[in-house]
């Protein structure tokens, strides 16, 4: 009995002295955390002080770095301000780049103050750009952020879109598109779907208004590419009977991205990180 006893005690001795530097670790890590948000949070107070002094003018943009004291760390701000999306409506984004994330904010600009209408965080690994234009061809400026998966077998081109709502002033929810070409004059979106060639088809999509509707896919039916299927929605497995045969890819689609169409037709060039 004294011998269990003893061992166990010992036991819990090993078990204890192991758990302690795990949790001085984690209570590291919370800490750093803690103290990262604190000084994203004031950059960001700092980003709308600027912008606040800064009201009146017709357009503003403006950029500054925060290092701190050991320069260990750095977040870069990048402020526009003006007309960026309604003639009639003032718009301010602020876009925070952190050692990790990229942080990305959208503010109407108020009598008073700055109304917060879009926020998202990416991985700076994955972000790529954000850019300002019209996606469903109402004339409005859209907001749309692209990205590249760090991993992944295919082709992974990805778009967040934000559609500008003249009526509110507001944005809509994210559209996330894949490998997409805009044609805002058509009112459509022709990109891929995810897979290896042979087994990603090309889409279409239409807009009216913020609703999106399916047009149609089109998959290759054979290596040499000279028969093609129609189909009206989304598959993995597909055969000549599920849709409509053609003995050529529609004119349409030719004008899409061309690393895009090279992959559909198996003229693969491998993106690199920037999705090139």
């Amino acid at each position: 009995m004294k011998t269990t006893i003893t061992l166990y005690a010992l036991l819990s001795t090993i078990i204890c002295c192991n758990e302690k530097p795990q949790q001085a670790d984690q209570q590291e890590s919370d800490e750093i955390k803690k103290q990262d948000n604190i000084l994203i949070h004031q950059v960001l107070t700092d980003a709308l002080d600027i912008a606040d002094q800064n009201k009146t003018k017709t357009s503003f943009r403006y950029e500054f770095n925060y290092t701190l004291e050991d320069s260990s760390k750095e977040i870069k701000t990048e402020l526009a301000m003006g007309y960026l999306f309604d003639e009639n409506s003032k718009h301010l984004i602020i876009r925070r780049t952190t050692p990790s994330e990229v942080i990305l904010t959208i503010y109407s600009s108020e009598v008073n103050n700055f109304k917060l209408l879009v926020e998202r965080t990416e991985w700076k690994l994955n972000y790529l750009n954000d850019t300002i234009r019209d996606i469903n061809g109402d004339s409005y400026n859209d907001y749309i952020i692209h990205t590249y998966p760090s991993s992944g077998c295919c082709l992974a081109n990805v778009y967040h879109v934000y559609l500008y709502q003249k009526q509110t002033g507001c944005f809509t929810s994210a559209y996330k598109f894949l490998n997409p070409t805009f044609y805002p004059k058509e009112k459509v979106i022709r990109g891929l779907t995810y897979g290896h060639p042979g087994e990603a088809g090309l889409y279409k999509f239409k807009w009216s208004g913020i609703q999106l509707d399916t047009t149609e896919y089109i998959y290759p039916l054979d290596p040499e590419k000279k028969t093609f299927l129609k189909t009206s929605k989304e598959t993995i497995h597909f055969t000549k009977d599920q849709g409509i045969l053609m003995s050529n890819l529609p004119r349409e689609y030719m004008s899409i991205d061309s690393i895009t169409l090279n992959w559909f037709m198996d003229n693969i060039s491998i993106p690199n990180e920037s999705g090139q």
